[in-house]
C-alpha cells in the first residue's frame, strides 16, 4: 500500500484471503481478519507482522454478526479504510449432479455474503466521506462453464453487484473494486480433477490483490492470459461459444 491503512479482510481463515492478511500486514497495513473460526483467526493473528491486527469471528450469513463485528473493530482502531470481501465455498458440480441445499449455501455465502457486508460497511463510509470495498471474484462467473453451475452462478452475481456498486458510487470518493483470479491453488480447487491452466499460489495471489488495491481499476484480474481468454470467448455468438466451451467436457 501507498500509505499504511486499516484493512479488514472478511473471510481470512484460508485460502487467498489467509495469504492475502499475511501479505498486507507484511507491507506495515494494521490488518482484521474475520471468518467463523476464532481458533484458526488467533493462530493468524499471531503469524501477522506488527501489533496493531485483530481477530474478529463473524458469519457472513448473518448480518447482525457483521455490524457487531465492525463495531468491535471500530472499538479498536477508530477508523476502517478498506474492507475486502475473501469468503467463499466451492464444489464442482454440473446440473446432472446438481445439490441444491449446497449450491443455495454457496450462493448464500459467496454472493448474499458479500451483500450483507456492503449493507453494514456502505453506510460507515458514507458517513466518513470515504473508504474502499474490494470483493474476490473469480472468472468463473465471467460465462457458463462445465461443473460451475453453482460457484459460477454465486461469482456471476457477484460481479454483477460490484459493477452496479461501482455505477452507483462512482461519483463518490467510496472506491470499488473487484478483483478476478484464475486458478489458484488453495483448498477449494484442489478439488478439481482437470489440469488447471496458469494455475497460481495463494500467495501470490496475495500479491497481485496487495499490489492491485494501489490501482485505479475497477477490476483486476490475474495472471492475466486465462482471464483474457475466457474475455475474448465471452465475446462470441452462443453458438461458437457452446461448442468451444463443449470441448472441455470431454
Amino acid at each position: 500500500m501507498e500509505n499504511p491503512k486499516n484493512i479488514w479482510i472478511v473471510g481470512a481463515s484460508h485460502g487467498i484471503g489467509k495469504a492475502l492478511g499475511v501479505e498486507l500486514a507484511k507491507r506495515g497495513n494494521s490488518v482484521a481478519i474475520s471468518a467463523r473460526t476464532k481458533t484458526k483467526l488467533d493462530t493468524l493473528k499471531n503469524q501477522l507482522s506488527g501489533n496493531r491486527n485483530l481477530a474478529v469471528p463473524l458469519d457472513v450469513t448473518d448480518e447482525k454478526s457483521i455490524s457487531k463485528a465492525q463495531s468491535q473493530i471500530l472499538k479498536e482502531w477508530s477508523n476502517i479504510d478498506t474492507v475486502i470481501f475473501t469468503a467463499g465455498i466451492y464444489r464442482p458440480m454440473s446440473f446432472h449432479d446438481l445439490d441444491t441445499k449446497f449450491a443455495c449455501k454457496t450462493i448464500d455465502i459467496n454472493t448474499l455474503g458479500a451483500i450483507r457486508l456492503a449493507g453494514v460497511v456502505l453506510p460507515y463510509f458514507k458517513k466518513t466521506g470515504q473508504g474502499h470495498f474490494a470483493a474476490l471474484g473469480s472468472v468463473a462467473g465471467y460465462s457458463g462453464l462445465p461443473n460451475s453451475s453453482a460457484y459460477g452462478m454465486s461469482k456471476a452475481a457477484l460481479n454483477h453487484m460490484m459493477e452496479c456498486l461501482q455505477i452507483d458510487c462512482g461519483a463518490s470518493d467510496l472506491k470499488i473494486q473487484l478483483f478476478s483470479p484464475g486458478f489458484v491453488k488453495t483448498r477449494l480447487t484442489n478439488q478439481n480433477k482437470f489440469q488447471m491452466p496458469d494455475l497460481i499460489t495463494a500467495e501470490e495471489a496475495a500479491v497481485y490483490i496487495a499490489d492491485g488495491l494501489n490501482s485505479k481499476q475497477f477490476e483486476v484480474y490475474f495472471p492475466r492470459r486465462f482471464p483474457l481468454l475466457l474475455k475474448f470467448l465471452r465475446l462470441l455468438p452462443y453458438t461458437l461459444y457452446f461448442k468451444i466451451i463443449g470441448l472441455l467436457r470431454r
